[in-house]
């Protein structure tokens, strides 16, 4: 099937909406001005403190040490019964989306199995034989269900060809309500070409909005395939929601179940639609109508990290929401905050206890070393101070031995620090700003939209840059045939440098936009890369040299041809899923001042897809640290064969992300995919 595209892509411009304005240079202020230090009044003196904190303020550090030390137990238990809470979130979600994801495994290996294919075949057929593979097929449906109680039943469906997209049923596990119409909106579709909706399908990956019949209580889900004769056909299950429920009830936590927790209001979960429907769970009925769940999981999804709320229907409770990143459900675990703090007011007098033998040994020791203490800290309070005004030359006394001492030549050595860090900081700013102008001026050269298409082609291109500005470096032209160049190249390097020769390079290509409109494709793209090589050799005889690759395809002809100076080599995909790579042995641009073009031409099939890419693609080290490697690179494009242009390039990017792991590509990324759509 077709992707439909809504970008409207100029054939060149390289006009872009302007970068956001970068950060100004901070301001840094280290003027020295006048000393700020004043005598301190009498009664502000840390000796007159000391006296009357001895004598009026004695339970003051107890009060202090005991508050501290509740707060420090408080803060724990309620971080222990918060990951309590999300365990259960978690452990909540696993389960439900790993159930589900295990029946729709199930569905997908019985829609594979040879009576499924052949099952709408046979359909109405009354010769012994077809009766019999009839009874064989609604049979083994039937045994799936006895052996997996979660499905309600299991259906086989066919499109109804009728304007609601109602899906017919060929075989139940219920004879009697075979060939009727359920669901409109199943199919999508038109003249015989279906595809079921991706709300019945548990396997759609990106914000899916899962059907759920609240009427019969089930959950559907579908997987699509093809009969003998390539017509579309799928397989339902009809998942209980008293299933989703008893699983959530028989969830454990610690020595319970979720069931027995939920009467005491102790712990509730639950799975919920985002309109407030509970799809199961173990919240009494009649406790959250949906406004009122609708209403608690906003206000749970908006404070992601608050665990304590107040509602209206609960009361006082900790809580927890989450949801996966495919599906749009919501998995909320809620406790009664009063009955999970209870064990709080037992340490909270533990805590005043010790607060006040602490008390006792802090007064002991603060009267004998009160004096000794102040006079040296008020000095190192000046010389702060004058600091703190901006004078960075004054330093504190280091005459003394002992730990005072000590703060005094650490203080000194922090400020010295603070010196040098304003220094490096100012350097630091300059070249941070000219990395970002670098990235924001490269954007530019860039196309603005990703993806495109016209009648004959599609296309779809990933960009990855290594730091703020890279060395690859792509575009795309529709010529008024309608056919499609592609020029890629990557730059030696990355940075800066890099940045500024691609900048050279796309001016020079958009230089010959006219030309290659005018003239003869084949000509004109030897001149660019004529033109190239020789801009780049003049860069210091060659310090920057560019592999470069230029694929034209045109309906008209049939015919694709490609240029490459040094560039990997293109993957090339049959309509069957055959892939070959196709290499042009010849010098990258700029190493040489003049360079042998070199071309290849192949013919175009209907459903080909070409893979063209820089090295990056293939060069980075995967997990294990090895060079990931050109036939690794190879496969993983093989394996996308049956995906749409913009899925496959997606897919791709993931898998080559997923290959590096936490080692970071030190190469810019650049590759695109090119399907054939058709040829008339």
């Amino acid at each position: 099937m077709t992707e439909a595209s809504n970008e409207v892509v100029p054939p060149l411009s390289p006009t872009k909406d302007p970068p956001p304005p970068l950060d100004p240079n901070p301001v840094i202020d280290s003027t020295p001005d006048a000393p700020v230090f004043k005598p301190v009044p009498l009664k502000n003196r840390l000796h007159s403190k000391l006296i009357v904190a001895f004598i009026v303020l004695g339970l003051g550090p107890s009060l202090l040490t005991g508050t501290y030390s509740y707060q420090q137990i408080d803060n724990s238990f309620k971080t222990q019964v918060n990951q309590n809470i999300f365990f259960i979130t978690e452990l909540l979600k696993s389960r439900v989306t790993e159930t589900l994801n295990d029946a729709d495994k199930n569905i997908k290996t019985w829609s594979d199995s040879r009576d499924a294919v052949n099952a709408a075949g046979v359909v109405g057929k009354t010769t012994i034989v077809f009766e019999f593979l009839q009874k064989r097929f609604r049979n083994f449906l039937i045994a799936q269900t006895e052996l997996l109680p979660m499905f309600e039943r299991i259906l086989c469906v066919a499109p109804a060809k009728d304007p609601s997209g109602s899906a017919r049923i060929l075989y139940s596990t219920k004879i009697e309500e075979e060939n009727q119409l359920i669901y409109p909106g199943f199919w999508d579709g038109l003249n015989d070409s279906y595809d079921v909706n991706p709300q019945f399908r548990w396997d759609f990956r990106e914000n899916n909005s899962q059907k759920i019949d609240w009427v019969n209580g089930v959950i559907p889900i579908a997987r699509q395939y093809l009969d003998g004769e390539g017509h579309s056909l799928a397989i339902v299950g009809l998942i209980k929601l008293t299933a989703i429920k008893e699983l959530v009830e028989n969830i454990a936590v610690g020595d319970h179940k979720l069931k027995e927790l939920a009467p005491t209001k102790e712990t509730m979960a639950g799975v919920f639609t985002l309109e407030g429907h509970q799809i199961g769970g173990t919240f009494p009925n009649g406790l959250l109508d949906v406004n009122q769940a609708q209403r608690l999981i906003t206000t749970l999804s908006e404070n992601p990290h608050d665990t304590f709320f107040s509602n209206p229907a609960l009361g006082e409770i900790m809580a927890d929401e989450d949801r996966t990143k495919f599906l749009n459900w919501s998995f909320i675990t809620v406790k009664d905050a009063d009955l999970a703090l209870k064990p709080l007011a037992h340490i909270k007098n533990a805590s005043i206890i010790s607060g006040i033998l602490f008390l006792i040994v802090f007064v002991i020791f603060s009267v004998q070393i009160s004096k000794r203490i102040a006079d040296p800290l008020n000095s190192l309070v000046r010389v702060t101070q004058i600091v703190a005004s901006g004078n960075l030359d004054e330093r504190a006394s280091e005459t003394s031995e002992d730990e005072i001492g000590l703060l005094g030549r650490s203080f000194n050595t922090m400020v010295s620090d603070i010196q040098s860090f304003i220094s490096r900081l100012k350097q630091m700013a300059a070249i941070q700003k000219d990395l970002e102008l670098a990235g924001a001026v490269q954007q530019l050269l860039l196309p603005k939209f990703k993806t495109f298409e016209n009648k004959y082609f599609k296309l779809s291109t990933h960009y990855q840059s290594t730091n703020h500005s890279g060395g690859d470096w792509w575009w795309f032209i529709e010529l008024q045939d309608k056919s499609v160049l592609i020029l890629m190249g990557d730059v030696t390097g990355h940075g800066v440098e890099s940045s500024i020769v691609t900048a050279s390079v796309a001016g020079t290509c958009w230089a010959f936009y006219n030309q290659l409109n005018l003239e003869n494709v084949d000509s004109a793209v030897p001149m660019i890369l004529t033109s190239l090589n020789k801009n780049l050799w003049a860069m210091e005889d060659g310090r920057f040299w560019m592999t470069f690759s230029i694929l034209h395809m045109s309906p008209s002809s049939r015919k694709m041809t490609w240029w490459g100076a040094g560039a990997p080599p293109i993957f090339i995909m049959d309509q069957t899923g055959k892939t070959v790579s196709h290499y042009i042995r010849s010098f990258a641009l700029g190493t040489q001042p003049k360079i042998d073009i070199q071309c290849r031409s192949f013919d175009i099939e209907e459903k080909s897809r070409v893979f063209l890419f820089t090295d990056g693609a293939f060069e980075f080290k995967d997990k294990t640290g090895e060079v990931f490697g050109h036939r690794n690179l190879l496969r993983m494009v093989q394996d996308t064969r049956n995906l749409p242009t913009a899925e496959a390039r997606s897919e791709i990017a993931e898998k080559i992300a997923e290959s590096c792991g936490t080692n970071r590509p030190d190469d810019d990324i650049t590759f695109t995919v090119v399907d054939c759509l058709t040829l008339t």
